[in-house]
């Protein structure tokens, strides 16, 4: 004889083998922006003077929007290739799971 809570560990354990490929999948699109933009911040040399020097100060550091160039030209070309790559493997995965859905819904 199960009890209550036996029977909600039975629930939980068949949940989850059922979850389990959308969850990895999630997390991977959800890695994949992070992992293809580090290339874009890895530039060999530095135009911030004093880069290089630990004993600088926060406080004489001055941000310009010379600096922030390059960060936001590269986080662009990122985007303007991840989202069209993102939104075609949403479509796909969409559509492979809809599709056997909607025709199972119609077959029977």
């Amino acid at each position: 004889m199960r009890t209550a809570l036996s029977t909600k560990v039975y629930q939980i354990q068949g949940f989850f083998p059922m979850v389990k490929r959308q969850i990895v999948v999630s997390v991977g699109a959800a890695i994949l922006p992070a992992a293809l933009s580090v290339p874009a911040f890895a530039s060999g040399s530095s135009s911030t003077p004093g880069a290089g020097d630990v004993a600088a100060g926060l406080e004489s550091v001055a941000i310009s929007t010379e600096m922030l160039k390059p960060v936001v030209d590269g986080v662009a070309a990122n985007l303007a290739v991840i989202i069209p790559i993102g939104i075609a493997l949403f479509a796909i995965l969409l559509g492979v799971t809809l599709i056997p859905k909607v025709i199972k819904k119609f077959l029977s």
